[in-house]
């Protein structure tokens, strides 16, 4: 998606590759250590609630808590 910013014109078929390497990466590092992908979705979605209780706001996350990843 940055060559997009970039001024290159978006490939669709392109980025599904790129995304499909993106998950290759994701399922070897949960292998590795013993993680789901379920464990690791549940986890973020929890986060998420947690950091946008009223839905996403963009004032939140420019000004996240310091503690907050």
């Amino acid at each position: 998606m940055q060559k997009v910013f970039h001024g290159h014109k978006f490939d669709k078929n392109h980025i599904v590759k790129e995304l499909g390497d993106c998950l290759w990466m994701i399922a070897e590092a949960c292998s590795a250590l013993d993680i789901t992908f379920e464990e690791v979705m549940d986890q973020n979605i929890e986060k998420l609630k947690k950091r946008y209780p009223d839905g996403f706001e963009e004032e939140k996350s420019l000004f996240r808590n310091k503690n907050d990843i």
